[in-house]
């Protein structure tokens, strides 16, 4: 009588199941509070650049201290100004 070999076993698997022993593991350790903190500066700056932004739009349609007739360009740079520090706010912690 012959002997009766084993077959394997089939899984779902595709690939091998690695073993990592050595490494810790999947989980990090969160940041620390001061490296999750924004400068001051950064808000200050932000929202001067806001306000520079729509001090530029507001005067351009007064047609006041602003060099030039009332031009688009003004409400251009005020808008993109606004952009700017609202992106840099968004990014404040």
């Amino acid at each position: 009588m012959a002997a009766k070999t084993k077959t394997k076993k089939r899984t779902k698997r595709t690939t091998k199941k690695r073993n990592y022993p050595d490494l810790p593991g999947r989980y990090t350790t969160p940041l620390p509070k001061s490296l999750k903190q924004s400068p001051k500066w950064v808000a200050i700056v932000a929202l001067g650049i806001m306000i520079i932004g729509v001090l530029m739009m507001v005067l351009n349609f007064m047609n006041t201290l602003l060099p030039g007739a009332f031009s688009y360009w003004y409400l251009l740079g005020g808008l993109v100004a606004l952009m700017i520090g609202f992106l840099m706010l968004t990014n404040y912690k």
